[in-house]
This record gives C-alpha cells, sequence and structure tokens, in this order.
C-alpha cells in the first residue's frame, strides 16, 4: 500500500507478525516522506490499512511510536488506537537513547 500526490512518494505502509502462526496481530508501521507530513496522507494510509485489515483474521494492530513524537501520537489516536505501553531509554536515535510507546487498535471485539 502507498500514496502519493503528483507522482511524488507520500508515504507507504508496512506489516510485521509479532507471532508466526496462527495470525491475529500485526504490528503497524506507517512512513511518511517529510513533505508529506501534516496533509492527509497518514490518515489516509492507515484508513485503507484497517479496512484491509478488517477483511483478514486479525484481532489486534499495534504501532511503536518513537518517543516524544507528537505527530504520530495524534494520528494512532486519530485513527482509534490508543496507548498501551511504553518502555524508557530501549532504543538509539540519533545517538541518544529513546523511549518507546505502543498504542493499539483491537480489531474485532467479543471473538
Amino acid at each position: 500500500m502507498a500514496g502519493s500526490r503528483n507522482g511524488g512518494g507520500g508515504g507507504r505502509v508496512r506489516l510485521r507478525r509479532p507471532v508466526e502462526e496462527p495470525l491475529r496481530s500485526v504490528e503497524t508501521t506507517i512512513y511518511l516522506a517529510p513533505g508529506a507530513i501534516g496533509r492527509g496522507f497518514g490518515s489516509r494510509l492507515y484508513g485503507e490499512l484497517l479496512v484491509a485489515l478488517q477483511a483478514l483474521p486479525i484481532h489486534a494492530a499495534m504501532g511503536g511510536i518513537a518517543l516524544p513524537n507528537p505527530a504520530s501520537i495524534a494520528l494512532h489516536e486519530h485513527c482509534g488506537f490508543r496507548k498501551v505501553g511504553h518502555f524508557e531509554q530501549v532504543g538509539r536515535k540519533f545517538g541518544s537513547w529513546i523511549d518507546v510507546g505502543y498504542w493499539q487498535r483491537l480489531l474485532r471485539t467479543g471473538e
């Protein structure tokens, strides 16, 4: 799944299965080009992705966010995800330790 505008790259989606079988949950990632941030590409990509996931036997989608990242937090929460975890200083980015938060959206309830 990819989004673009006027032939330029807007963003792309990546799925990763944390558990091999049975496939019941996925970790989602939305990558946006710097010029695409704040222009609705992320919401459109996530909207298409969530529709596609609902057609599969997927119960939950998770997104990890390198913190702080207010734009990514806003995108996930706009798309119905809620914060479920926060790990302190578990990664490195640009030479510094970073926290990582996890947001989750249940796609099927009561099953």
